[in-house]
């Protein structure tokens, strides 16, 4: 299995790594770190994991992981305001058909914590 890589995710690792490195004392007592990714984010959870592997070994960080939690995409439609699940936002509502939506969840990209040994 090939791994795609994009850019775009190793910036955002890059810029996660800038943001927990002044927490961590010790890069060796890295455990882990906890991100949440929606899938209309934009962002690719196997480009996020391969960026992370990579940087965290230039980093210091080489025996920590990266825990993904991948979220459902929530929309609710303005026509009919059924509420629904959706990965892909050119569908209409399964309801009526409408494309006027409003997305309540699934475009964050979050960094949500760390755990360090003691």
């Amino acid at each position: 299995m090939r791994t795609v890589f994009a850019m775009h995710e190793l910036s955002l690792m890059d810029s996660v790594f800038d943001l927990i490195a002044p927490k961590v004392r010790d890069p060796g007592k890295l455990v882990a770190v906890y991100v949440t990714v929606g899938p209309l984010s934009g962002v690719c959870a196997d480009s996020l994991l391969f960026g992370f592997d990579l940087l965290a070994e230039e980093r210091g960080f080489d025996h920590a992981k990266l825990v993904v939690e991948r979220t459902s995409a929530l929309v609710w439609c303005e026509a009919c305001g059924r509420e629904y699940e959706s990965g892909d936002l050119s569908q209409g509502c399964p309801s009526c058909g409408a494309l006027r939506r409003m997305v309540l969840s699934g475009d964050e990209f979050t960094v949500d914590g760390i755990e360090m040994e003691v």
